[in-house]
């Protein structure tokens, strides 16, 4: 029976008032908190990153991608880790150990130790340490993991055996220190704090908000006082503490049977596992987040589920990211002097970016001389009467 037309003018009424207050309503809710807003600008990264890797997960290898993959590969096969104790057995002291225990991992089914540095693909070559040892949640952030394989949870003793013992592999990558600032600060002073993961480093350790500028030229100042954040010194944070200090890396540097760039990591992560015999079961596939079950993967998709392929592919971006970053005069040279004991090791040993893979067995002929061992400069007693002196 057809509604009359009094009655189809009550229900448009009825659902024109509706309309009116859900939309009135709307107008006077609140606004959004800051962690609401943080929330919210967490989820778009997450889906722009699932959409970026689904876009080259799904895409085709180009002839020039294939070439340049079987010639990384060629490179990568021709590095050789050194074996033979070289002379001079180093040990942790106490107080030593309890900072560069926690940097240190090891796996013992490979015998392998890792020296992670924070902001040189720390995470990744963490889960590589996870995934070496057979642990099925290799995939899960590690820096929240209670069951870690890290040196500080080992005796004194049995770490110092693992150090100076020949057949344990250790392992360290390094990173230039101004793209290394650049990107801490990125992360943990604008984006990080976006995303809600955590405060601004900022407001956090110096009590302000800090332009890269303001923030650098702190960085490299010439204090150091532990208790202050400006200045680089055995307190400063770890994000953008100089590499020779973690994990005690200049008094250990020449055991290190293999020193990588993160400049070159996809190709230097392959040398490492390739030189192991490790690199079919461990590297070259499975890196890559799964696919959802409506996307097929192309045949040639293989080389972009190796360690580091999509990492690599973002690395142009962010170098001119960084170079905008130091513009204002000055400012990189200042960095750089401020990092001079990094570049004095890097060039010791060979380990820069156009470089292949090194080992730090140079180091052994310049920490003989007391003027190059600048941990002791710092803080004599902390690195032991042994490698200092009395």
């Amino acid at each position: 029976m057809l509604r009359t037309k009094r009655e189809k003018k009550m229900r448009v009424a009825v659902w024109v008032t509706g309309l009116l207050v859900v939309v009135s309503g709307r107008e006077r809710e609140e606004p959004q908190s800051e962690r609401r807003k943080q929330a919210v600008a967490r989820l778009k990264w997450m889906r722009a990153n699932q959409a970026e890797h689904l876009r080259l997960s799904t895409r085709e290898e180009t002839a020039e991608e294939v070439a340049a993959n079987a010639a990384r590969s060629a490179r990568a096969s021709r590095f050789r880790l050194p074996r033979g104790v070289p002379a001079g057995r180093v040990e942790f002291s106490e107080g030593e150990f309890k900072s560069a225990g926690r940097q240190l991992f090891y796996e013992r089914r490979h015998k392998l130790v890792l020296c992670a540095v924070p902001k040189v693909a720390c995470t990744e070559l963490i889960k590589l340490v996870y995934r070496l040892s057979g642990d099925p949640r290799w995939r899960r952030d590690p820096h929240f993991r209670g069951d870690s394989p890290i040196f500080r949870k080992l005796s004194l003793a049995e770490a110092n055996e693992m150090m100076n013992d020949d057949s344990w592999t250790k392992v360290i990558f390094l990173r230039d220190p101004l793209s290394r600032l650049a990107s801490a600060y990125l992360d943990k002073f604008v984006q990080s704090p976006k995303r809600g993961i955590h405060a601004n480093y900022g407001i956090r350790l110096f009590g302000e908000s800090l332009s890269f500028e303001a923030f650098a030229r702190r960085v490299a100042s010439n204090n150091t006082d532990r208790a202050s954040h400006d200045g680089l010194h055995l307190g400063t944070n770890l994000h953008w503490k100089p590499q020779r200090y973690i994990c005690s890396f200049e008094k250990f540097a020449h055991l290190y049977h293999f020193v990588g760039r993160y400049e070159n990591i996809r190709e230097h992560a392959e040398s490492l596992l390739r030189a192991l015999g490790l690199w079919d079961d461990f590297g070259a596939s499975g890196w890559a987040p799964p696919l959802g079950k409506n996307h097929t993967p192309p045949a040639s998709r293989v080389p972009r589920d190796s360690i580091f392929a999509r990492s690599s592919s973002h690395k142009t971006g962010s170098a001119s990211k960084y170079a905008d970053l130091y513009a204002p005069p000055g400012l990189e040279a200042a960095v750089r002097a401020a990092y001079s004991m990094d570049y004095d090791l890097f060039d010791a040993i060979g380990a820069h970016p156009a470089d292949p893979p090194t080992s730090g067995r140079a180091w052994a002929r310049r920490r003989a001389d007391p003027r190059h061992r600048r941990l002791c400069h710092l803080d004599s007693r902390a690195f032991g009467a042994d490698y200092c002196g009395a």
